[in-house]
């Protein structure tokens, strides 16, 4: 509408802050969906309003792929809808931002996030709703890279059982067609 808040041109949303995913340093290799947490530190906010996290594919991952494409809107942009379930916000007012403009939160990657790479934006809202300003993390080059994989809930034991039958399927399939044959060629 009218008062869409974008991030680019006429009206646009101050972009500023800084971003932190993790402890620089001492980044994971990649988050587990359903089993991680992911660590969003901010600063240079705007004191006292309330931040949104979204969780948004790099801008590698959205090549060729028209359902995740860049919308110069804060709350349309496709880019940052990750899940299956088009959940838009990884986490709706996360925190309320500290007298000295900044705040951290520590947000679970939910279960149906699909493996890719991602970026995390932080965007600060008044108290009427109104967005402040926002912030990505792939703008702060200590800032860690955040890399999913799917999370496996199969024990090895059930994976054990699951092969054995596999194979003993085939032994028997082969077996009985073998039997099959035999008892064909003797009639």
């Amino acid at each position: 509408g009218a008062n869409a808040a974008v991030y680019t041109g006429d009206g646009a949303v101050p972009m500023s802050g800084s971003v932190q995913v993790g402890t620089a340093g001492s980044c994971p290799d990649e988050y587990t969906s359903g089993a991680s947490f992911i660590d969003v530190s901010y600063s240079a906010f705007p004191p006292g309003e309330t931040v949104d996290i979204k969780l948004c594919f790099t801008d590698e991952k959205i090549k060729e792929r028209p359902w995740r494409k860049y919308v110069n809107d804060l709350e349309k942009n496709k880019q940052c809808w990750q899940t299956a379930d088009m959940l838009k916000i990884l986490k709706k007012g996360a925190t309320t931002t500290a007298a000295d403009g900044s705040g951290s939160v520590s947000v679970e990657l939910p279960v149906n996030v699909a493996p890719s790479e991602y970026t995390i934006m932080v965007y600060s809202k008044d108290a009427n709703g109104a967005f402040t300003q926002w912030q990505d993390s792939k703008n702060n080059a200590a800032s860690c890279a955040i890399k999913t994989k799917i999370y496996n809930n199969m024990p090895t034991s059930l994976v054990g059982v699951q092969a054995f039958f596999t194979v003993f399927s085939i032994l028997v399939l082969v077996g009985s067609y073998t039997y099959d044959r035999a008892k064909q060629a003797v009639a």
